[in-house]
């Protein structure tokens, strides 16, 4: 902890003492919220969200970056680090190639529209340190990448515009000496009507597993409404999600979120997350109250203790982007 105290003390020293040099940015996101029954020793807390990054445009060819994450139980940790630099603008290629060194990550997009995000099942990457490209090909996006060290190899197309879609597929190996991966293809459609569609469907090669996830999100008046579910090779429907938002104005409202399983031996009620929110300029503030048993949660303090052993419980919980 006290290393890094002193290297982001450094990095604050470079940004803002030496500005003629390079162009910094500092983005970030901090989330923290306690859930409690009133009851002795029945209450958790969590950082939901907990790091900051750091860019450099050192030139018009080069950026840094640097990001650094925290956990309650592990400390602070390096969650990014690398060089990325324009090189088809710095060798007039006339197409765009970016190419990445140092530890960064190479993944799908996970395209979710529903506030429970279950449709969200390509949701997989190689996060390691590696050398990573990014093809500009005007109409589509290519990136591909490899790791040292271990056999993990990516590729992802993305192509913005298919319609009102936006379309990818990815194929990403995980320490296979053969080859064998993981292939995922998912798509968002934001235009058909007042709703939102996000879908997706992996294929597991090495353990010929699959899954699939579906969601939508529609607007009316006030209320936003959203729907999930998601299954896969052993249960063909396994979580159900449903989301309401009721919003009067754009700095206070009500969310509701309910979670279901159809998996097979599970429960079928996983929980309810009932809260109001009140926005502070760029933070949001909640209050409510979390029923579950099976670890549910909506707008609660995630991954938290007193989701899953004591049944949730009241809340409060601060966010901010940054």
């Amino acid at each position: 902890m006290r290393k890094l105290l002193v290297v982001l003390s450094a990095l604050l020293l470079v940004a803002f003492a030496v500005p003629a040099f390079a162009d910094v940015s500092w983005t970030g996101e901090f989330t923290f919220g306690g859930i409690t029954t009133f009851s002795e020793g029945e209450g958790a807390y969590d950082y939901g969200n907990l790091y900051t990054d750091a860019e450099w445009s050192v030139d018009d060819y080069n950026t840094v970056l640097f990001e650094f994450s925290g956990s309650i139980t592990t400390g602070w940790d390096v969650g990014a680090a690398y060089l990325s630099s324009d090189l088809g603008s710095a060798l007039g290629l006339g197409v765009g190639l970016t190419v990445k060194t140092g530890y960064t990550s190479l993944g799908t997009n996970a395209y979710s529209v529903s506030g429970n995000g279950y449709e969200a099942v390509v949701d997989f990457s190689t996060d390691e340190n590696g050398l990573f490209f990014s093809f500009d090909l005007g109409t589509a996006t290519l990136d591909a990448g490899f790791t040292w060290g271990e056999n993990d190899y990516g590729v992802v197309l993305t192509v913005p515009e298919v319609g009102p879609a936006e379309v990818s597929v990815a194929y990403i190996i995980d320490d296979s000496a053969d080859f064998e991966g993981v292939f995922g293809a998912e798509a968002e459609v934001s235009e058909i009507g007042p709703a939102s569609l996000a879908l997706g469907f992996y294929y597991d090669v090495p353990n010929e597993a699959w899954a699939y996830g579906l969601g939508v999100s529609a607007g009316f008046g006030i209320a936003t409404v959203g729907a999930c579910l998601n299954g896969n090779d052993t249960d063909a429907l396994n979580d159900v999600g449903i989301d309401l938002n009721l919003a009067p104005a754009d700095e206070y409202g009500i969310d509701v979120g309910i979670g279901l399983s159809m998996a097979e031996g599970a429960e079928t009620f996983q929980g309810a997350d009932v809260a109001a929110y009140y926005k502070v300029g760029a933070s949001t503030w909640y209050v409510g109250y979390l029923v579950t048993d099976q670890g549910y949660s909506y707008d609660a303090p995630t991954n938290s203790a007193a989701d899953a052993g004591l049944g949730g419980g009241f809340y409060i919980k601060g966010d901010i982007d940054f």
